[in-house]
């Protein structure tokens, strides 16, 4: 059977814990390569070691519009040095990210339109 996000990189906001730590885990599981991100590097390193080599961190608050183009820099970057192609980034919005699944800041929204080709 083949895995939904084979070929895919997922950078999952507020990825380190909770909600967002289980979708990056259901990513890697269907194939993705993840990028997680949260506010302290600690857990998300920690993540990252458990979930493996196609696993990665960076640190940044999602919530300030400033540090979410920071952490899209970065994982783009941190992609780059890897051979990984960004061209496929997604981006998943953890819960406690928004206050609920169905409000997603609007800085969010428009993070893949804020990627280099």
């Amino acid at each position: 059977m083949q895995q939904l996000l084979t070929d895919k990189v997922v950078l999952v906001a507020g990825g380190t814990s909770g909600v967002g730590a289980g979708i990056a885990r259901a990513a890697v599981r269907e194939g993705a390569t993840v990028v997680v991100s949260g506010r302290r590097p600690e857990p998300g390193d920690a993540l990252a070691a458990e979930l493996g080599e196609r696993a990665s961190a960076v640190t940044g608050d999602v919530s300030d519009p400033e540090q979410a183009k920071g952490v899209v820099t970065a994982t783009i970057e941190s992609l780059q040095r890897s051979g990984v192609d960004p061209a496929d980034l997604w981006a998943a919005v953890g819960p406690s990210i928004c206050g609920s699944c169905y409000e997603v800041p609007d800085h969010m929204r428009t993070l893949s339109a804020q990627r280099e080709p």
